[in-house]
């Protein structure tokens, strides 16, 4: 095989290149070390029988030596008594010809031994002969072996300069790369300076237009729950007719519940809402909102209930806080459903009631018009549907508006508001039982330190990249931030109100989604909604990838074909829970399937999505791992806090695993209905499952002290 040249190779070729002689190199070094044990076995059986024939010879020889001499012997004394016989024997000696042939009898049996003898020795040189050219013909052999290693060693010499060449011009590159990135980070740490410098001066000489900016954006936020109802209004094509006195004050009085100012402000702000009231218009421009139409969702089965429309819907721009408000209020009553309804029927039929009831919330209160036809009463939900559904898939919304959409466009199943319910009780839960045992007897101070929230954060999500970790813990201690005392110390009771929680007693219509929550808890349950539709995103991937081959599938074909695609860890711990789950699918039985090829029943791949994200809640962040960037970050959080508090104190990041572990053992497994439920593989919590804070609580002490 000739080799190519360096210059005449493209560059992305090189690595296959090198690659495929590195195989052929080490294919002919494995070749010639077989043969060279093979001919240094050859040569050893050559060297014994060659030893052996050597011996034998030497005693042929020896044998034949002495029988040549009794030959010689026994023909002289032949001879003689030949003659003597002739001489001196008369007939009649009978003794003496009876030794005369006893002597010929044995003179013939030696003859007769020593031709035997002859035929051996002929034989055994044959041998030897044979062995001798087989010898030369394995020196033969090395030798050739011996010009092939040296040229492979010559091939080998080469391509280790190519190397060489290679590692030298990318260390180069690398060091090129380097300095243009320190080149551009001076550059950047320029640019911002000069920013800050500009910024700095438009700051002082434009108070009027920072004034303006700031109060424009005030207005904006005290208006955004008028501005809805207006535009709702508009939207359903409703007459403007002034507000009443009763109207104007529940809007002052629910601005007032989310920003209090001074009476001036207020005084202010009624004139501007008495104008924006008498026209919904005027109100939608002055707050650079515009009426837009959205493309129907369809009115097909696979359309969520909420969204089913025959035409576009006319769309309302509204308030994250307004919308994350709504969805508290949806979720709240949800729970309490006692007919169970889905979520998407139970948000038609919600918001449908609340907007024809006259005692409804004011976020759905609208002005009736005299005359409304039936189809417009029945569609009038779908203006607030479609805007928060709008909202939800954009970057601006709430955490619970996002899980929200999540839910009711059915890309996640509806057991992920328990997930989030019970992440947070568990983290707030641990919490406050590291505050007790660590504080006095009945006096808990509401603070834990950092390291030990991050260890937490850690043993609860062991598959989180470093980036999440650490937005978390920047969002926790610019919510919960001890300023006072350290930023070592975390307020948790700041981080997780109880007061947040939708089973809370704490929890009014009044104060539920004032603001979302705060921004770590909002940051957390975004984290666990991103992680949970990344990880059914994988899944609906590998079966797309194998849809796009085989458009039926068994049940066989889908858990060892399709499934094959997913990662080594999602085969893990989500096969065995999406095995039992195509198990209880009726369309996969042989008396109730739909499509039955060679007596097996099959189903669309694509249908079989479907179906395993309205039956199963998967998510990788809680699938065990070690991530040796986590750990690096718990050590210097330790170190941080060791110099804070003056300790010598270690991480002892398996006490905290344990924690979490007493309040969630089956944290990796994957969620589903009750029906599926198993020890191992699927998990299920239902509706009269206590996971409040209290109830976790008292089950770590009760468990802490069994121990004990």
């Amino acid at each position: 095989m000739d080799l190519p040249c360096r210059e005449e190779t493209p560059q992305n070729f090189l690595p296959l290149w090198m690659a495929t002689e590195n195989e052929e190199v080490a294919t002919a070094h494995e070749r010639m070390r077989k043969m060279e044990v093979r001919m240094a076995k050859l040569v050893d059986e050559a060297a014994t029988q060659r030893d052996h024939l050597k011996a034998e010879i030497a005693a042929t020889r020896a044998r034949e030596a002495k029988l040549e001499g009794l030959l010689k012997h026994q023909i002289l004394l032949s001879h003689a008594k030949g003659m003597a016989d002739d001489v001196f024997l008369g007939p009649g000696d009978k003794e003496t010809d009876a030794l005369y042939v006893k002597r010929l009898i044995a003179r013939a049996e030696n003859e007769k031994a020593i031709d035997e003898l002859q035929g051996e020795l002929r034989l055994l040189q044959n041998e030897r002969n044979e062995l001798s050219n087989r010898i030369q013909q394995l020196m033969e052999l090395n030798g050739k072996y011996a010009r092939l290693c040296v040229e492979l060693a010559a091939r080998l010499s080469v391509l280790t300069d190519h190397n060489i060449a290679i590692a030298v011009d990318c260390k180069r590159h690398q060091n090129e790369v380097l300095v243009e990135k320190q080149r551009s980070e001076r550059y950047q740490v320029e640019i911002q300076v000069i920013r800050n410098v500009l910024m700095t001066l438009f700051m002082n000489r434009n108070h009027s237009v920072q004034s303006w900016w700031e109060s424009l954006r005030e207005k904006r936020m005290k208006d955004a729950t008028q501005v809805l109802l207006n535009l709702i209004e508009a939207s359903m094509r409703f007459p403007s007719t002034p507000q009443t006195s009763e109207g104007s004050k529940t809007s002052r009085h629910t601005t007032d519940e989310r920003r209090q100012g001074s009476e001036l402000e207020e005084e202010d702000d009624s004139d501007a809402k008495n104008k924006e009231a008498s026209s919904p218009y005027q109100a939608a421009d002055d707050n650079s909102l515009c009426h837009m139409w959205i493309p129907s969702a369809g009115n097909n089965p696979e359309t969520p209930e909420h969204l089913r429309s025959l035409s576009s819907v006319e769309y309302i721009r509204i308030n994250p806080i307004v919308a994350e408000r709504a969805v508290y209020v949806i979720l709240s009553e949800w729970g309490c459903d006692a007919e169970l309804r889905p979520l998407d029927i139970f948000t038609r039929d919600y918001v449908l009631r609340a907007m024809k009831s006259s005692d409804a919330s004011p976020i759905f209160t609208l002005q009736k018009a005299d005359q409304v036809s039936a189809a417009e009463e029945t569609n009038s939900h779908l203006p607030i549907t479609y805007a928060i559904d709008a909202l939800s898939r954009s970057c601006s919304c709430g955490s619970l508006t996002y899980a929200f959409g999540l839910v009711t466009r059915r890309r996640v199943n509806a057991n992920l508001f328990r997930m989030l319910e019970l992440d947070a009780a568990i983290l707030i839960s641990i919490c406050r039982y590291l505050d007790i045992k660590r504080s006095l007897p009945g006096k808990p101070r509401g603070l834990i330190p950092v390291v030990q929230f991050a260890s937490l954060l850690v043993a609860m999500y062991p598959s989180y990249p470093l980036v999440r970790l650490q937005q978390l813990l920047g969002a926790a201690r610019n919510d919960a931030g001890n300023q006072m005392d350290s930023m070592e110390l975390l307020n948790y009771n700041v981080l997780l109100p109880e007061r947040l929680f939708l089973r809370s007693a704490f929890i009014t219509v009044e104060n539920a989604g004032a603001l979302w929550d705060t921004h770590f808890k909002h940051l957390l349950y975004k984290f666990v909604c991103d992680d949970v539709e990344g990880s059914w995103q994988a899944v609906e991937d590998a079966l797309c990838l194998y849809a796009s081959r085989v458009n039926v599938a068994s049940e066989s074909q889908l858990l060892y074909q399709a499934m094959s695609e997913l990662p080594k860890e999602g085969r893990k711990y989500w096969l065995p829970s999406i095995r039992v789950a195509l198990s209880c699918w009726d369309d996969l039985r042989a008396d109730k399937a739909s499509v039955l090829l060679d007596g097996m029943p099959r189903v669309p791949v694509k249908a079989a999505a479907r179906y395993l994200r309205g039956q199963l809640l998967i998510r990788r962040g809680t699938c065990p791992n070690s991530l040796r960037e986590n750990e690096e970050l718990l050590s210097g959080l330790q170190e941080r806090w060791n110099k804070f508090a003056g300790s010598y104190e270690k991480l002892n990041f398996q006490y905290y695993a344990q924690l979490v572990e007493i309040l969630d053992g089956k944290r990796h497994a994957v969620w589903g209905p009750a029906s599926m439920a198993t020890d191992d593989v699927m998990r299920h919590i239902g509706p009269s499952d206590d996971l409040s804070v209290g109830a976790l609580l008292a089950r770590l002490q009760k468990t802490k002290e069994t121990n004990k």
